[in-house]
């Protein structure tokens, strides 16, 4: 009976080490441009526990023709200060190359928000082709897509043997949200 409690107790503050949120926009600053990442782990073979990192230390550069978002992988904060510095490696490499997201300007309208964005999101330096579709809110315009580690070149691994401890799922969505005001400045 001890033995079942123990690992219940394990199984329960496991849980409690990350947030689980219905609307990771919400979690984000409204003044600040930030990125978030979602996905799921398994723990203990026992339950699924939602894991959210969110990034408000990004910054836009653009010129006439291009938009270069860039993401610092060392500033995901998911409340466990080791696991953000695993996924900091798992996105950066061991030199925390950042991670960006390049696209074109139209040329006909440069100064318009686009509903779908195509472009390049940049991991290990690693293009990826991803679309963007944009949702302007009062304050914010956001974007969220859904893909997976393995799409994206990133390889994550279970810990414990067998994955007993943690065993992470490939799903991984991305969320991102930049306050109007900023895009307006930015025109």
């Amino acid at each position: 009976m001890k033995k079942y409690f123990i690992l219940l107790t394990i199984i329960g503050f496991a849980s409690l080490e990350t947030l689980h949120a219905t609307d990771v926009f919400s979690k984000m600053s409204a003044e600040k441009i930030c990125v978030a990442y979602e996905t799921t782990k398994g723990m203990f073979f026992v339950t699924n526990v939602n894991v959210i990192g969110i990034n408000c230390s990004v910054t836009i550069e653009k010129s006439e023709k291009m938009v270069r978002i860039i993401i610092p992988v060392s500033e995901f904060n998911s409340g466990l200060a080791k696991r953000d510095s695993e996924v900091a490696f798992l996105l950066g490499g061991p030199s925390l190359v950042p991670m960006r997201y390049e696209f074109s300007l139209p040329k006909d309208n440069q100064n318009s928000v686009r509903p779908t964005i195509k472009g390049n999101l940049f991991i290990k330096e690693n293009p990826n082709s991803v679309i963007l579709n944009l949702s302007k809110k009062a304050n914010v315009t956001q974007f969220q897509f859904n893909t997976k580690f393995s799409t994206l070149g990133v390889k994550v691994n279970s810990v414990g043997p067998g994955g007993i401890i943690a065993n992470p799922t490939d799903n991984l969505i991305i969320y991102g949200q930049v306050p109007n005001n900023l895009i307006s400045k930015s025109e």
